[in-house]
């Protein structure tokens, strides 16, 4: 997450469209214009995860209790 701004996307996404469409780099000597890569909303994710069931199946009741006493159906649309 930290590096995402700081990270050259152009030349790995290229390299990805290289790869699913290979007539980007003909070898007839065709210059065919590239792509324009633009970012207009990224999102990052806070997810949790558990390396077994068991792991989550001990916080589940305590994670279930915070959801119902702290979350209104209002606030749900927002989510």
């Amino acid at each position: 997450m930290n590096q995402f701004q700081s990270r050259r996307w152009a030349g790995w996404l290229d390299r990805w469209a290289q790869r699913v469409l290979p007539w980007l780099a003909s070898a007839d000597g065709s210059k065919l214009r590239g792509y324009y890569w633009t970012v207009r909303q990224a999102e990052f994710a806070t997810d949790v995860m558990f390396r077994d069931a068991k792991a989550l199946d001990r916080i589940y009741p305590t994670l279930l209790w915070h959801a119902m006493e702290q979350f209104r159906s209002p606030q749900v649309p927002a989510f």
